[in-house]
């Protein structure tokens, strides 16, 4: 029955969630499960663009071909779109991930106190926008630039969101 299926899903999401707030109770504690987020997504990613470029050829990635108008000659103009593995096996949910995860990368490589080694948090920014264009998602694009300002109206205030806002 799908409501037992549903019941299952439920609570088995609700248990990992207790389980997760009981276990990361401390801010050391949620820096690492970033990290590790950080360091999964881009493996992940990684693997994506590799397979998406023809530089590796992972048989469990399959990328999407969507349509893209018309040609000048009336023929249907096919496009092919980075997806990812597992759950991420849309263009627009791995484009999600990817922008979540820059942010991520961001806030780590603009924390001073993590030292000069807080540069190296660049590559999988650099991964991420290569993966978003890869993937051609109009929302992921949308979600970057929100979280952008966003970002800049926490780090920099109004005026600066704004001026970024108006530019873009």
């Amino acid at each position: 029955l799908p409501i037992f299926e549903g019941l299952v899903h439920y609570f088995s999401a609700a248990i990992f969630y207790v389980l997760l707030i009981a276990v990361v109770d401390r801010w050391e504690r949620f820096d690492k499960l970033l990290k590790v987020i950080a360091i999964a997504a881009t493996v992940m990613v990684t693997m994506c663009v590799s397979d998406y470029l023809e530089i590796v050829d992972f048989p469990f990635i399959n990328h999407i071909i969507d349509n893209d108008g018309l040609t000048a000659t009336g023929d249907i103009q096919r496009i092919v779109r980075m997806s990812g593995s597992g759950i991420f096996s849309d263009p627009n949910d791995i484009s999600l991930l990817m922008v979540m995860v820059s942010m991520v990368c961001f806030s780590f490589l603009t924390d001073r106190s993590r030292g000069p080694l807080r540069i190296g948090w660049l590559a999988p920014m650099a991964i991420f926008a290569v993966g978003l264009l890869c993937s051609k998602s109009r929302g992921g694009l949308l979600s970057m630039g929100a979280a952008c300002s966003v970002l800049a109206m926490y780090r920099y205030g109004k005026t600066v969101a704004i001026t970024i806002g108006v530019l873009g």
